[in-house]
């Protein structure tokens, strides 16, 4: 419960000295990995689709690699 309720600041306080430190979404994009991340639920993933969220809202459009090139989700079938 307690974790609920700092959950939020604490990451839109992270976000704000990426965006500070003038770490785009196309750097966070590499540094989190998101090309070899699992889909949607992956943590890193939403990490990032929040980052950007928040980074559009306040700097407007921004690059996006994800729509290029985007997490290649692992099917069942290439796991063997």
């Amino acid at each position: 419960m307690l974790d609920d309720y700092f959950r939020q600041p604490f990451w839109e306080f992270r976000f704000t000295v990426w965006a500070a430190n003038k770490r785009t979404p196309a750097m966070m994009y590499d540094r989190l990995d998101i090309i070899s991340t699992t889909g949607m639920r992956d943590k890193n993933y939403r990490i990032y689709i929040n980052y950007l969220r928040f980074y559009e809202f306040f700097k407007g459009p921004t690059y996006n690699p994800l729509i290029i090139y985007g997490p290649k989700p692992r099917s069942w079938m290439s796991f063997g």
